[in-house]
């Protein structure tokens, strides 16, 4: 895994995370939701593991942008690519859920590997999104 250590933070940016769900689960969580205390809406994609850590890219995303994608109107990379998203952060995790390394990362800088596929999600919309879709007042 690599990744530049020059642009490490001390500590995750995010606090009070509370998950959403799952939006696509094979054998372990692929691509999970996420709120922070502020509300703020955040991707946790699964890019990469080894020995010790999985790790996470985490996307911030508006609420009408994760509708769109559920709906297959988007793909995960038009979301990461979105001209407000400049950056992005890369998470280590540890088997116990404890954020290890965190690092900010220019979208346009990331491995190849970690990018998301340009593809419109294909999976069956979990059943507690079907409800969050319906009341979503497009902003």
């Amino acid at each position: 895994m690599l990744v530049d250590l020059k642009n490490n933070l001390k500590e995750f940016p995010y606090s009070n995370l509370e998950k959403i769900g799952d939006l696509i689960y094979f054998e372990g969580s692929i691509l999970s939701h996420f709120t922070d205390e502020s509300g703020q809406n955040l991707l946790f994609y699964w890019v990469d593991t080894d020995a010790l850590y999985n790790r996470w890219l985490v996307i911030k995303v508006i609420e009408d942008d994760l509708i769109d994608y559920l709906n297959k109107l988007i793909t995960l990379n038009d979301i990461l690519n979105k001209s407000n998203k400049d950056f992005v952060l890369v998470v280590d995790v540890d088997e116990n859920a404890v954020f290890k390394n965190t690092f900010i990362c220019s979208t346009n800088k990331l491995e190849k590997k970690y990018i998301p596929e340009d593809k419109v999600y294909s999976f069956e919309i979990p059943e507690n999104y079907l409800l969050y879709i319906k009341n979503h007042k497009k902003g």
